[in-house]
């Protein structure tokens, strides 16, 4: 199987397949911060257009206004978790289990322990019931070990902040 012809085949937008750890990676964060980036915009003109307009004292109408900010977002969210469970289900196939486990995603604190499961797991490496696993391509394997330096990096500046903190109380 060669990865050129395969990845141009290959539909990553669908349940059907398999993706390895490092496609996973990537493209959970590739997702995650494209609707970043569509939440800040379309927060940003929606805030922008309405809130000169916006009586800041008036607690209905701040209420109405927030409530309105939110249900523009909605949308965002449910295609991120819509691409978030497609992926996972795919990476729940290289792991030779069923897609129905992603709903696991949507428990909390569960979530935390199998996000971390989906991220440290070795796939199948030869063919199992959900096909043949597919390599992941170079830039995936790079925009994968970035996002894992950083997360390094924001979890160790997280427990010096912490130590920081019990230092003070």
């Amino acid at each position: 199987m060669t990865t050129s012809n395969s990845s141009l085949k290959y539909n990553l937008f669908s349940p059907q397949g398999r993706i390895s750890r490092a496609t996973y990676i990537a493209w959970s964060l590739i997702a995650a911060i494209i609707s970043l980036i569509i939440l800040l915009i379309l927060s940003s003109a929606f805030l922008s257009a309405d809130i000169s307009s916006l009586d800041l004292q008036n607690s209905e109408e701040i209420s109405t206004f927030l409530n309105s900010v939110s249900f523009i977002q909605l949308p965002i969210y449910i295609i991120g978790y819509y691409f978030l469970i497609i992926f996972t289900i795919k990476r729940l196939h290289d792991l030779n289990l069923t897609g129905w486990l992603s709903l696991l995603l949507f428990i909390p604190l569960i979530n935390f322990f199998f996000g971390l499961y989906l991220f440290f797991a070795k796939g199948n490496i030869s063919s199992n019931k959900f096909g043949e696993p597919r390599v992941a391509l170079s830039w995936e394997t790079a925009v994968a070990w970035i996002y894992i330096i950083i997360m390094c990096l924001v979890g160790l500046i997280m427990v010096s902040a912490l130590m920081q903190l019990a230092t003070l109380l």
